[in-house]
């Protein structure tokens, strides 16, 4: 499993790909003071139902 993310200003876009088969993608809003903590929690609790992540990219 992929986990793409994209961060941007606004929004953060988190896809989860199998081979070139998007599995998932979720939406969340940019917060630039937020701790690695809180986005690790975020990630955490989106991901939680979903296979194991093998393999990162971001951008």
């Amino acid at each position: 499993m992929l986990l793409t993310v994209d961060v941007g200003n606004t929004n953060t876009v988190l896809g989860l790909f199998d081979g070139d088969q998007l599995l998932d993608s979720w939406r969340i809003t940019t917060h630039a003071r937020a701790t690695g903590d809180e986005m690790a929690l975020t990630y955490r609790g989106l991901l939680a139902s979903q296979p194991k992540v093998t393999g990162l990219a971001l951008v």
